[in-house]
């Protein structure tokens, strides 16, 4: 399984419409966008883990920089969460 970071994401995206997004690129184990502890509001990234390391490959060629809900996002691998 490799897991991919998406940041500068609108705050009113959520983890549904990630999957529905990047479902075109593989098998998605799962998708969990960051909140904040205390106010529950999402911190603008997020980590899809794939199935398997080609897919998340095409998911980082095919949604960086690209737009999503009015804003340009970032897609890499993740480091670390």
């Amino acid at each position: 399984m490799t897991k991919i970071y998406v940041g500068n994401l609108n705050y009113i995206t959520d983890e549904v419409f990630l999957e529905k997004v990047f479902l075109r690129f593989g098998s998605i184990v799962s998708v969990k966008v960051i909140k904040d502890s205390e106010t529950n509001t999402s911190k603008g990234y997020a980590f899809i883990e794939f199935e398997k390391e080609g897919e998340a490959s095409k998911a980082v060629a095919g949604m960086n920089g690209r737009e999503l809900d009015g804003r340009k996002i970032n897609v890499s691998f993740a480091t670390s969460e």
